[in-house]
């Protein structure tokens, strides 16, 4: 159904491709995997982070 709405979409030109094209919806059940950062991998982003320079801007809390 949303697939129809957005393919109405790019035929008036609103948007210029329909983002749910490939998408299938299943109706089976399904368990969504988390996968959690290791203290060691969150210390690693979090120097490459410091390294680029966005680190420094505050967008880290303390």
């Amino acid at each position: 159904m949303f697939s129809t709405i957005l393919n109405g979409a790019v035929r008036a030109r609103m948007i210029p491709a329909n983002p749910c094209n490939g998408v299938r919806v299943s109706k089976g059940e399904f368990e969504a995997e988390r996968l959690v950062a290791t203290p060691a991998q969150a210390l690693c982003a979090a120097m490459r982070l410091y390294e680029v320079g966005l680190g420094k801007s505050g967008l880290c809390c303390a």
